[in-house]
């Protein structure tokens, strides 16, 4: 692993480092670390072109960008639960899922979204897919993730994170969006 610890240090991917001074000597480590980069181009490459199909490039390539890291969040989110079964530690699937994150985008987490970007805003500047599961918190029905990527996707597309039309329609895509992500993580960590 040593070759592997110093090409990541010189990324500075504060998850990964976290990971490789606290979590190593693992089997498990071992492979997330070696599967990161193949697995955050994948997932990048994955919501870079569902971004492209979502007709964003037409609106320029700010909010074209903004999609593609609300989607790769949400990919996050549907692939979470892998890196708990392959790894039974949630502190180490966390921090895995940070790292895949920076991996791919460059960033690190957002703090905890507010009230107000919850309820009003939308959360599409805020990365991370830690806002999804938070999202029951302030939505009760039966796809708060759904809901809430709906109305970063309303607020990239419209201006308006309360355009109920665009939050409606993109609504079955979130389910397909986090099942990619499920199933790249678990090809990923277990092989096919």
């Amino acid at each position: 692993m040593g070759l592997l610890t110093k090409f990541f240090k010189t990324r500075n991917n504060p998850a990964l480092n976290f990971i490789l001074a606290n979590y190593a000597g693992r089997i498990q480590t071992e492979h997330l670390v070696n599967v990161l980069p193949s697995l955050a181009r994948v997932l990048y490459a994955e919501a870079t072109q569902n971004a492209g199909k979502m007709h964003i490039r037409a609106l320029g390539r700010h909010r074209w960008l903004l999609l593609t890291e609300c989607i790769l969040d949400l990919e996050l989110a549907g692939g979470f639960d892998e890196v708990v079964n392959y790894t039974g530690d949630l502190g180490l699937a966390s921090c895995y899922i940070d790292a895949v994150l920076f991996q791919a985008t460059g960033k690190g987490p957002s703090p905890e979204p507010t009230e107000s970007q919850y309820r009003d805003e939308g959360t599409q500047t805020c990365r991370g897919p830690t806002k999804y599961s938070k999202a029951k918190e302030y939505f009760k029905m039966s796809d708060p993730a759904g809901w809430l990527f709906g109305k970063e996707y309303a607020a990239i597309l419209s201006g308006s994170a309360q355009d109920i039309a665009i939050i409606s329609a993109v609504l079955p895509h979130t389910v397909t969006l986090r099942i990619k992500g499920k199933e790249h993580m678990r090809y990923a960590l277990r092989g096919p």
